[in-house]
């Protein structure tokens, strides 16, 4: 083996030797989790348990190499324990969410030639079509879908390959996951970052675990917005345009990115055919698999639109937001306007590129009225171009969130509880006062030097 060749070279190296370690104690806590079968409530103290644990290992590994060089066999051990972690647990769960229900359900209807668009599962016309698991595993199956076109192709493509699998169509996301890998390393390389900030993506144990055991689309969207950054940052305005393209008709969160692209391009002074080459390859790319479901995708935004005004969970500033209000759908219209404005800040503000790309994502999470564990796997894979110990932190405490699955499935109450708030988002501000502290003493001591 490589490893054990060459007069004991490897032997030598402590950081491959950390590394390795490391990978083995993570493979344990997955192993894990496979090995103890328990009932659905039980569950979810087994996940927030092991998620939690195999968290440390990678923090004091992040520390131990953060100042060492990262050699080729660093980078190949990072990459495979990365697949086998995904791979072994991809045959277990979903245990915290169903949505991959839906998203097979939207990819059998488009194989039986129906739009995912234009009926609810629960829909009776669509009666010849149930299955022991399907709709009836579907959540709220009086809603029409939310998925756009690249998702839906995503899930025709696992229905016609696999069936109702999940595990078919979780290896479908892990292959995005794998990928993104790269680009994630692409993108370290080409910013000079140094490469140890690729294991928080790829072996952050929230998108190994809400991708290969939840199977959540979210890992395609990042694959597709760091394939973009990457062209981005390359010049190569066509393939990002399109990657671009991609990541929004795979959720429409990233169309938060546009006005800082079309600014940046502008600061740059880039000539009108970069833009064209960009935003014409991007709209192109959209025009097209809108017009496939051009009678239908109407339903999609419909649903966004119900879910984005209604729907609230883990977030403490819209229960502060709504506490005042007292009314859900005016406290929803304030928040996401209290997000556009701070957007606004973000785009017209001298922030560097990648820092108003990353910015832009966490607000989003934070403002949006629901914050699902899922939804940091954006922000986690922007640390790619702006590295934050804040949302590093948060994807470690969100695992608190997950309490209130062990309520829904043992009382059938789905309720937030202060403790949980406490615990997930106490850490938070304390390590932001923490780094502000830090902050102002540098700037004292600039500032002292200077007068004296």
């Amino acid at each position: 083996m490589m490893i054990l060749s060459g007069k004991g070279h490897y032997f030598r190296d402590k950081g491959l030797i950390s590394i390795l370690i490391t990978g083995i104690v993570m493979v344990s806590f997955f192993a894990l989790y496979m090995a103890i079968g328990t009932d659905p409530v039980n569950s979810v103290i087994k996940y927030m348990i092991i998620g939690t644990f195999a968290f440390i290992p990678l923090l004091i590994l992040f520390r131990r190499i953060r100042n060492i060089k990262i050699s080729g066999n660093h980078l190949i051990a990072m990459f495979l324990f990365s697949a086998v972690f995904n791979l072994m647990l991809v045959s277990s769960g979903p245990e915290m969410s169903d949505d991959i229900y839906r998203y097979i359900w939207d990819g059998k209807l488009q194989n039986h030639g129906i739009s995912p668009y234009k009926y609810a599962p629960d829909d009776p016309v669509l009666k010849d079509l149930h299955s022991n698991e399907l709709p009836s595993l579907i959540n709220f199956p009086e809603v029409k879908t939310v998925y756009p076109p690249i998702s839906q192709l995503i899930f025709s493509t696992a229905y016609f390959l696999f069936g109702e699998s999940i595990t078919g169509l979780k290896l479908i996301f892990i292959l995005f996951n794998l990928v993104s890998v790269l680009f994630f390393y692409l993108i370290l390389v080409n910013l000079k970052k140094h490469l140890s900030l690729l294991l928080l993506f790829a072996w952050n144990p929230l998108i190994i675990m809400e991708t290969a055991i939840n199977g959540h689309l979210e890992i395609v969207m990042a694959f597709f917005i760091l394939t973009s950054v990457y062209f981005y940052l390359t010049s190569k305005y066509i393939l990002s345009g399109a990657g671009f393209a991609l990541a929004v008709l795979t959720k429409i969160v990233p169309v938060i990115f546009l006005p800082i692209i079309f600014i940046d391009l502008i600061k740059r002074k880039k000539k009108v055919k970069v833009h064209f080459f960009f935003f014409g390859s991007c709209m192109s790319v959209i025009a097209f698999f809108v017009a496939l479901h051009f009678k239908t995708i109407i339903n999609m935004l419909n649903t966004a639109v119900n879910y984005s005004s209604k729907w609230y969970f883990n977030n403490p500033i819209f229960y502060f937001i709504h506490s005042i209000f007292k009314n859900n759908e005016l406290s929803h219209l304030i928040s996401f306007s209290v997000l556009l404005l701070l957007l606004m800040f973000i785009y017209f503000n001298s922030f560097e590129l990648n820092k108003k790309l990353f910015y832009s994502a966490l607000l989003f999470v934070l403002f949006n009225p629901t914050i699902h564990p899922w939804y940091l796997i954006l922000p986690v894979g922007l640390s790619a171009i702006y590295y934050s110990k804040v949302v590093l932190l948060w994807s470690l405490t969100i695992y608190a969130s997950y309490s209130v699955m062990y309520g829904y499935i043992g009382r059938g109450v789905w309720e937030d509880s202060i403790i949980q708030l406490l615990i997930q988002y106490i850490p938070l501000l304390l390590l932001i006062l923490w780094s502000k502290k830090i902050h102002i003493k540098k700037f004292v001591a600039k500032f002292t030097n200077k007068v004296y």
